[in-house]
């Protein structure tokens, strides 16, 4: 018996080391400049034929081939692609080494998507992504995330409120339609759902990347108009410390009178600027640790009187991955921040008054803690665990806790990638579970939680999966989610998003896309519950009046879709790398809220209010079109690169012309809006219903320019930065009886936007 088992295995190992001796194909190691394997990139034969492969945790690969000559091309983001001639013989299983090179990125250069949790090539990305590089962070001397934002193609701010192709409005710094990730895990202010941009490392910062149009499938409730992901930089084989000292200062006003600062030595900190201090030291402790430390301290005041924002915050990585268990990687996260800020609001009046108003002060202290874990398993297969402990409390101005919310979020991710050479068909399939709990205490809100002890529960249990196929120059994506909803076991909602898309290259280095996509929003807690008092101001007689941001506990989730049509060239040569983007786009939102100005009764203790309260007012309906070029030329002494982006955004709303509901209205009057006359602005203010201009929603830009332009030369550079805003059709009338001035500011500008240029 033990000789026939003996017997047995001696064939076993036989026919074993037959088979692999029949194997013909390429292996081998992907490393970068310092040494390091590279995780995740992209090896490619023939992708049309399923011969391709991403490297595991150790930077290796394995790819079967026939026997043949080959071109062999590996690509990383933020790294030069490597070319590699072979000629493979029958039964050679060819071993092979690259070793990357770093390079400068442009704004919209992607290899590798993360932010769409698909990580497949940019070219054939069924959606608009586009990536700010590092380098433009560095340029432009960017200290926080919106600054950066902001320099996006078809992306405006609005007191920190993000819009996407006229996706989002004015809303009071609270519902933000588009989420913010931060290394795959997403963030937003528990009681508020507001970007958190102070909470972002920008002294790590790798890329952020920006995705446009309805998410929702990959990151759930928020996603509604787009996604900021962020991605941060870990160690390489050397150690590097980074730090940047800064500080401005503000010249005088066109008004003098308008000037409230002084340049005084003693009251430096109350004058106008900015000045502070990033750092970031990255190394490797072991071969299997990594340690990443940054933090900053930055003290900012507006030339706006009283708008400030002092903050210090630090954050460290460590990432351990063990040898004896290959694939496996530990990670560890954590991030401090304290900010004092005071948030502007209205200013006194258009000429003394104009850098002086209302505002509002905000003490915060924010930290998370992200532990997360990584399993490679045979090359193909990987599952994550992602882990987020974030807690905040906002303090009142002798440092007593007014509020404060916790968040835990819980990913469990398993990802599958695969080729079938046969059939020429290769993908990707993600299947996830997340939950989500959300714990608010908020004494402000006690008369609407359930308990009146001004604590709310906010739980989330959501189910999502995403697959993207690949046959041939065609690339298929399909994608759905559930989410289930409940705040306080009371109020409860659930709903089902998906969506598709489809990109095939139509020649060399050409390639037309559509996609789809599904989204709801589920409002914030203090959409619902916050009664705040923000202003006091007169409407009529002497006598001034509280202005209040109030509750509305029986607002409706948002809902709606977004399509789009594109196309996307691109060129690659030694010295020249261009790629265009072209895209129409669409977009209809059900139920859209808007803080909306009026008397309202506070449901629970009757009392009545003046101000703002969140409703459920606008049928949104947008479209546009956009376009976009990236550009990097290499000269014999210095390296040009350039970015242009146009965005045109007609957003109308189908509550107030219901004329406006189809979507072939919506087109027409898109190109009857294009550009709009003195004469019909003068006759929309005298007869608001006989216009153009009725129906659009508030606070949007319908064009919007974005340019950048940057010459490295060996031992300096210099570039500029343009951004244009055409007028802001529409703001709510209301203001201009209690804003003094406003109406005539308005009426001054002619219809005319506004240009704003940045030189280093």
């Amino acid at each position: 018996m033990n000789k026939l088992l003996l017997v047995l295995i001696s064939l076993l190992f036989v026919f074993t080391e037959l088979n692999a001796q029949q194997k013909t194909g390429i292996k081998g190691v992907v490393l970068d400049e310092n040494g390091e394997a590279i995780y995740s990139a992209n090896v490619v034969v023939d992708a049309s034929k399923g011969w391709a492969a991403a490297t595991d945790f150790d930077g290796k690969f394995y790819i079967e081939l026939p026997e043949g000559k080959y071109v062999v091309l590996v690509r990383y983001i933020g790294y030069e692609n490597k070319q590699l001639e072979i000629n493979l013989k029958a039964g050679e299983l060819k071993d092979l080494i690259f070793n990357m090179e770093s390079s400068d990125q442009l704004v919209g250069e992607v290899e590798v998507v993360s932010a769409t949790k698909r990580g497949i090539v940019a070219e054939k990305e069924v959606v608009t992504v586009e990536t700010v590089s590092a380098e433009l962070l560095s340029n432009n001397n960017i200290t926080i995330a919106s600054d950066a934002v902001d320099k996006v193609t078809g992306v405006t701010l609005l007191d920190g409120q993000v819009s996407i192709r006229g996706g989002s409005g004015y809303a009071y710094g609270t519902g933000s339609r588009v989420i913010l990730v931060i290394d795959e895990i997403p963030l937003l202010s528990p009681e508020r759902n507001e970007v958190l941009w102070d909470f972002i490392p920008m002294e790590n910062v790798k890329s952020i990347d920006v995705v446009k149009g309805a998410s929702s499938v990959q990151y759930g409730s928020a996603a509604l108009n787009g996604i900021i992901s962020v991605n941060t930089k870990w160690p390489t084989k050397k150690k590097e410390t980074d730090i940047s000292l800064f500080g401005s200062i503000y010249s005088n006003p066109p008004i003098d009178e308008g000037r409230w600062w002084t340049y005084s030595t003693q009251n430096f900190r109350q004058d106008p600027h900015e000045m502070g201090i990033q750092a970031a030291h990255r190394r490797k402790l072991t071969d299997n640790l990594d340690l990443v430390l940054s933090g900053a301290l930055i003290s900012n005041q507006s030339h706006i009187q009283n708008q400030f924002n002092h903050r210090f915050r630090n954050n460290i990585k460590l990432r351990y991955t063990p040898a004896k268990i290959k694939g496996l990687s530990l990670v560890l996260n954590s991030n401090l921040l304290y900010r004092n800020n005071d948030q502007f609001f209205i200013w006194d009046n258009d000429n003394t008054g104009a850098y002086q108003g209302q505002s509002y002060e905000d003490r915060y202290i924010r930290y998370s803690i992200d532990p997360i874990i990584k399993f490679f398993y045979k090359e193909n297969n990987q599952f994550s665990l992602i882990n987020r402990f974030y807690y905040d409390e906002r303090l009142n101005k002798g440092e007593k806790k007014e509020y404060s919310g916790l968040k835990v979020y819980n990913d469990f991710q398993y990802k599958r990638t695969y080729k079938v050479p046969s059939k020429k068909i290769n993908g990707t399939s993600t299947f996830g579970f997340v939950n989500t709990h959300d714990i608010i205490e908020a004494s402000s809100f006690k008369e609407y939680s359930s308990d009146g002890s001004g604590i709310f529960h906010f739980n989330t249990a959501s189910v999502y999966t995403q697959s993207d196929f690949g046959w041939n120059d065609l690339t298929l994506a399909l994608g759905a989610r559930f989410d289930y909803v409940a705040l306080d076991g009371l109020k409860k909602a659930s709903k089902p998003v998906f969506n598709a898309g489809t990109s095939y290259e139509i020649g060399t280095n050409n390639f037309v896309r559509f996609g789809f996509g599904q989204s709801f929003r589920i409002p914030s807690v203090a959409e619902r519950f916050v009664k705040e008092k923000i202003t006091s101001v007169r409407l009529v007689g002497p006598d001034e009046i509280a202005i209040y941001a109030g509750p509305n506990p029986d607002i409706r989730p948002e809902s709606g879709y977004s399509f789009e049509l594109g196309y996307k060239k691109v060129i690659k040569t030694p010295k020249f790398n261009a790629n265009f983007d072209a895209v129409i786009f669409y977009q209809k939102f059900t139920d859209m809220t808007e803080f909306t100005f009026g008397s309202y009764i506070d449901p629970a203790d009757s009392s009545s209010y003046t101000g703002f309260s969140n409703l459920n007012v606008a049928q949104a309906r947008i479209f546009g079109w956009e376009g976009a070029l990236g550009a990097s030329n290499t000269l014999k002494k210095s390296i040009l690169t350039y970015s242009v982006g146009y965005t045109y955004s007609y957003a109308a709303n189908a509550e107030e012309d219901p004329e406006l509901s189809g979507f072939l209205p919506v087109v027409k009057n898109a190109f009857k809006a294009f550009k709009i006359s003195d004469e019909e602005y003068r006759a929309f203010n005298e007869n608001g219903e006989e216009n153009i201009l009725y129906g659009m929603l508030r606070y949007r830009f319908r064009h919007t320019v974005k340019l950048d332009f940057n010459v490295d030369l060996e031992k300096f550079s210099f570039g500029t930065n343009i951004r244009y805003y055409s007028f802001m059709d529409r703001v709510d009338a209301i203001f201009a009886l209690f804003i003094p001035g406003i109406q005539d500011y308005r009426d001054s500008k002619n219809n005319k936007g506004d240009w704003v240029v940045d030189l280093r």
